[in-house]
């Protein structure tokens, strides 16, 4: 990127962020002008709240889990600065806590990065088994969580004063304490979401599979996720306690809970934006009803009132306000194409940037008498194959044959019953899929499982920096390979809007981003018309020699299977027929009966 284009990058990278905070800046000042102590204390809870639904953001927003027992880690933060800055007077007459506590007394910000982390190591330890579920299971874990330390800290009564109200905590926050922690929560939750863990995390969000294919370990990308928002949601904890100047267990319970994950859900959980509009719409509600409450007497009607609203939106809006986007970064004419690409690199540099596979070239991939049976049935029956560096390899066979079974079994997917996968003489077999695809194994799928709701661009990155890239070299990496494939129109479209051809070039496209030693194409012409198929001949053929990868192309069509491959390899009920090059493939009369179905079958098949 040119010098003079660097500060409007930074501008760009920065954009969420400093447009939010500058708006909670106006927000703080107009407040502050007006003076009014009931505005003032309901803006300063909105500003705090923002920073634990930014937290909440972190999390929930990038991973797509639901999570209920964050407040718990907001409720570790408030507890633990109560431990840190009380004074040992006050400490002494309502707990009993050990001697280095009870007579500790810390200055107000290192207790709140202290108590934070401890929030964060709390989040890390219980986050190792919860980050290995998935879906409502793991949502349950996190309620369990709550659980737990509600139940732990209403009992604990010489740390916690039990159920009852710990007084004496410090008062410190005020409208700037708390919007300068705000701005520091949206500046580390941009920086999040735009390395290379965010992207990683994102894309088990958007399709769990297919993440694991391209060499992302979805548990860990989790667990960074949930310390992280431990860390700000704890923070959140630590602000309310010292801003009230007192904490109890029941502000850290359901009703709470309730509202955090409303102001998320409500503002749109899979943007920052959202967050922020969420927290704003949701505290001036609130506010109001509470006026209304005060007045007729009616109490609990803000919570009535705001999940109908959450009701609403769930309904009509299923994504939020922000419907999952950010606010736009403005238009700057040329300069904004030039510098949008993230990495985007010269011409010559995007060819350097097509990372041929490593390893050496004679090397083989193999799988020995592999068999897979279910139950008393074996969809596979010691089949045995191999691909070499650079070669094109046919595995074809009718309906029910076990060719994906098979390539389920050469990435991971699959445990096999018996047999092995090999890999440049590693035994590869008992490997997790994201470990296979570190190996240099890549792969796509007959559903194509792109990541639907980002852009094309991003699609390729990912698997870049599931192989270990950085986010810029990967950003180079997809750039190069798009303008090779004559794709780079279409960098910046999201993966959902993509036609159906597109959407088959992209998943072949992401797999070359792994730089792979081979890959995997599981019908990739399905559903292509004969133009495309045409296309898609010329792209496949001129893998091996540009990127060094040997390719095992599954595939019912045969004029591409005939055109592109140098061997093919059949299959029927689960066992090889047959292999050999096209011209002996079309003449086998085992293949002719089983499946190209006969004589003149194979004719056309030959001659389309």
């Amino acid at each position: 990127m040119s010098r003079d284009l660097r500060p409007l990058a930074v501008a760009r990278y920065v954009w969420e962020p400093g447009t939010l905070g500058f708006g909670l800046l106006v927000l703080t000042l107009i407040v502050s002008a007006i003076g009014d102590k009931v505005i003032e204390r309901a803006v300063i809870v909105a500003l705090f709240n923002t920073v634990t639904v930014v937290g909440l953001y972190i999390f929930i927003g990038n991973s797509g889990v639901l999570a209920f027992g964050h407040l718990a880690f907001a409720m570790i933060g408030g507890y633990a600065t109560a431990w840190f800055t009380m004074s040992p007077t006050k400490k002494g007459f309502a707990l009993q806590l050990p001697t280095f506590l009870a007579e500790t007394e810390l200055p107000m910000l290192p207790a709140a990065i202290i108590s934070a982390l401890l929030a964060a190591i709390v989040t890390f330890i219980v986050g190792i088994p919860l980050m290995r579920l998935g879906g409502i299971a793991a949502s349950i874990g996190t309620f369990a969580v709550l659980m737990i330390f509600y139940t732990l800290y209403s009992n604990w009564d010489s740390w916690t004063f039990g159920a009852s109200t710990l007084v004496g905590i410090p008062i410190y926050v005020n409208l700037w304490v708390a919007l300068a922690w705000a701005a520091i929560a949206l500046l580390a939750a941009t920086v999040y979401q735009k390395s290379r863990f965010g992207l990683a995390l994102r894309a088990t969000r958007e399709n769990e599979v297919a993440a694991k294919a391209v060499g992302i370990n979805v548990p860990l990308q989790r667990l960074i996720a949930f310390v992280l928002s431990g860390f700000f949601v704890g923070l959140g904890g630590v602000l309310q306690a010292h801003y009230l100047g007192s904490i109890v267990v029941k502000a850290f319970w359901l009703g709470p809970t309730f509202i955090a994950l409303a102001m998320l859900i409500i503002g749109g959980q899979r943007s920052l934006t959202g967050a922020v509009i969420g927290v704003v719409l949701v505290s001036a509600v609130q506010e109001v009803l509470r006026q209304i409450e005060s007045i007729i007497g009616l109490f609990g009607l803000s919570q009535l009132v705001i999940a109908l609203i959450m009701l609403v939106i769930l309904i009509v809006r299923p994504n939020g306000i922000a419907m999952g986007r950010e606010i736009p970064f403005p238009s700057f004419g040329s300069l904004r194409r030039v510098a949008a690409p993230r990495g985007a690199l010269e011409p010559a540099a995007a060819e350097h940037a097509i990372v041929p596979a490593g390893g050496n070239l004679d090397e083989r991939l193999e799988a020995f008498d592999v068999t897979v049976r279910f139950g008393g049935l074996a969809a596979v029956d010691r089949v045995t194959l191999s691909v070499g560096r650079r070669e094109i390899v046919g595995l074809i066979g009718p309906n029910g044959a076990g060719k994906t079974t098979i390539v389920n079994v050469i990435t991971g997917f699959q445990k096999p019953t018996q047999g092995k996968v090999v890999i440049g003489g590693v035994d590869v077999t008992n490997l997790p899929p994201h470990a296979i695809g570190r190996k240099g194994l890549a792969r796509t799928f007959q559903a194509v499982r792109l990541y639907p709701d980002m852009p094309v661009r991003e699609n390729l990155e990912v698997a870049a920096v599931g192989v270990g890239l950085s986010r810029v070299a990967a950003g180079q990496r997809a750039a190069s390979i798009l303008d090779w494939m004559e794709f780079s129109h279409k960098a910046d479209a999201r993966a959902n809007t993509l036609p159906y051809g597109d959407e088959r070039r992209v998943g072949i496209g992401r797999a070359l981003a792994m730089a792979p030693r081979y890959v995997l194409l599981d019908e990739p012409a399905a559903g292509m018309s004969d133009a495309e198929c045409d296309e898609l001949m010329r792209l496949i053929s001129r893998i091996p020699q540009r990127f060094g990868c040997g390719v095992l192309l599954i595939e019912h069509n045969m004029r591409v299977i005939m055109g592109v491959c140098d061997r093919i390899h059949v299959i029927d009920s689960g066992r090889t027929i047959t292999e050999g090059t096209p011209q002996q493939i079309q003449r086998d009369p085992e293949v002719i009966r089983a499946y190209l179905g006969s004589k003149s079958g194979a004719a056309g098949a030959r001659g389309r």
